[in-house]
């Protein structure tokens, strides 16, 4: 690339180097990738400027190819210099670090190689490498709250989110670890609140924020994003700078980094706007323990399904013990989990023909079977009939109920629902947050039953429709809580979003039996579906 003169840059050179190591690394050939790995390094030392991006591109793609070759301490060597990169000027603290999307990926790749090197230790070393990979984890989630706080729209928070997931994996990996060696109950709890933390702290951060109707929250959102767009445009300028004067880059270095002091203030405005809910909810705390005993006290048995890369983690605890359990993500779980939902909403069509009718059973009872397998039997033995889900990614398209266990000998099959009372939550955080002001409310609750006719509806970012068809108990269900609970119900054509948006704030609790969607990639296009109104 010396050859092209005044053309040259740096980034694009760097960027040669990358492509050059992914190129060997796909192939194979490691001693070619290992020598790519070396030249695009040195190349990086030689310069005059720090590449902050692409250097630490060129450090990370390195790092994991090197900790899948077990050379752990070499990978941490190449972290450690990105991480370097961009904790080396006095006065810019780990929260305001420019390309924190790099440096995310650098400590998650650093937990991993401690991960995996503690795993050949002695026991004592390992216990005590993988405690410091889980604090790390905790820094690292703090870091990301930071990264996703400034982004305002819902659904691009999501991604974020979901690009840098592994961080929790990874946690998860260290703390069962933890568990298997010490049996210590602390450690599976903690997993339980990490994988909380991926749902509760921060997939919803911004989803509530949205809810907000205050003049001053709005004005300080635009103030934030004139901020965001400040600060792309002097990243971009950072990024296209090769060659340049050190004096210039350290001038753009430093009004980035003040552009990030100016949005925390604003972030920290924003935050005492929001309602106290909202606010415990963002403050990113951990469920109490007292909520952890009451839970225990009603005797439910606590269940939570984190779905990795490659890695499914099931954890479970009740009075009778507690399963903290992996296992590998059969490459087929994602067309399994929402089979069975495809299937049970098919039921209504084959109803009265006979060979279909049989056909459709079996799929649905092996599909339910081959869920059951997977993500009950492992707790099986510490089920209290009382079972709280607490739902993870693609594990919240599960309809738990229909999980089904295969009978053996003279035992008939069994679905779930016939020996578990099974209740679901957002998160144990959400659940402690409603559970707390459960007595600042009087009055009655509010159920709804909706009632539907096939209507076809069409979502962002799907294919096809989705049929909303007739529930056959829905409104069976609200004249039971009526008569029994003394609910105020919304029945059949009076179930509509305007009789829901008019009467559920004050009410002390809310039961909804109705179709929904979440759409987990872009959430602000997740539904309730009431009764058709006059307006639709």
């Amino acid at each position: 690339m010396e050859e092209y003169g005044e053309f040259y840059h740096p980034e694009l050179h760097l960027l040669w180097h990358q492509n050059n190591i992914e190129w060997h690394v796909r192939k194979g050939d490691t001693t070619d990738a290992i020598n790519a790995i070396k030249n695009a390094t040195e190349k990086i030392l030689s310069l005059q400027w720090d590449p902050r991006y692409m250097g630490c591109r060129i450090y990370n793609s390195s790092a994991d190819f090197l900790i899948r070759l077990g050379l752990f301490e070499k990978a941490k060597k190449y972290l450690n210099r990105c991480l370097e990169l961009h904790l080396a000027d006095e006065g810019l603290p780990p929260d305001q670090i420019n390309e924190i999307g790099q440096v995310l990926n650098s400590r998650t790749l650093m937990t991993k190689a401690t991960i995996y090197e503690a795993l050949e230790k002695s026991a004592e070393e390992k216990t005590s490498a993988l405690e410091w990979a889980v604090e790390y984890t905790e820094e690292s989630i703090i870091l990301l709250r930071h990264f996703t706080s400034g982004v305002l729209i819902p659904h691009s928070k999501n991604r974020l989110v979901r690009e840098h997931m592994n961080i929790f994996e990874f946690g998860l990996l260290a703390l069962y670890h933890l568990y298997k060696v010490t049996e210590e109950p602390e450690y599976l709890k903690k997993a339980l609140f990490l994988a909380d933390q991926s749902r509760a702290i921060i997939l919803l951060e911004d989803l509530l924020r949205g809810f907000s109707t205050d003049a001053t929250l709005e004005e300080l959102m635009l103030q934030d994003i004139r901020l965001k767009e400040e600060y792309d445009e002097l990243s971009l300028n950072y990024h296209l700078l090769s060659n340049g004067d050190d004096s210039e880059l350290v001038e753009l270095r430093n009004s980035m980094a003040s552009i990030q002091v100016e949005r925390e203030k604003i972030y920290s405005r924003m935050m005492a706007f929001q309602p106290e809910f909202q606010q415990q909810l963002l403050a990113a705390e951990n469920p109490k323990e007292c909520t952890m005993q009451k839970i225990m006290e009603l005797d439910f048995c606590i269940l939570t399904h984190f779905p990795g890369s490659d890695i499914l983690f099931t954890l479970g605890m009740s009075n009778k013990g507690m399963v903290f359990h992996k296992n590998e993500i059969p490459e087929e779980f994602s067309a399994i989990t929402f089979s069975l939902r495809n299937e049970i909403e098919r039921f209504p069509e084959v109803l009265g023909k006979r060979e279909e009718y049989a056909a459709h059973i079996a799929a649905m009872e092996s599909t339910a079977s081959k869920l059951y397998d997977l993500l009950i039997s492992p707790v099986e033995q510490i089920l209290t009939g009382h079972l709280l889900i607490i739902p993870v990614d693609e594990i919240s398209a599960i309809p738990f109920a229909a999980l089904m266990r295969r009978g053996t000998g003279n035992e008939e099959r069994t679905y779930l629902i016939e020996e578990q009372n099974i209740l679901y939550s957002y998160s144990l955080k959400i659940l402690e947050i409603i559970r707390s002001k459960e007595q600042e409310y009087s009055g009655t609750g509010l159920v709804f039953a909706p009632e539907y006719h096939h209507q076809k509806l069409t979502s962002f970012g799907l294919e096809g429709d989705i049929t909303l068809n007739p529930l056959h108990f829905n409104q069976i269900e609200a004249s039971f809580l009526v008569d029994n609970f003394g609910a105020r119900s919304f029945i059949g054509r009076e179930a509509t979003k305007q009789n829901f948006l008019s009467n559920a704030n004050a009410a002390p609790w809310l039961h909804i039996s109705a179709h929904s969607f979440i759409h987990d990639q872009l959430p602000d296009y997740s539904f309730l579906a009431f009764t058709e109104g006059e307006n639709g």
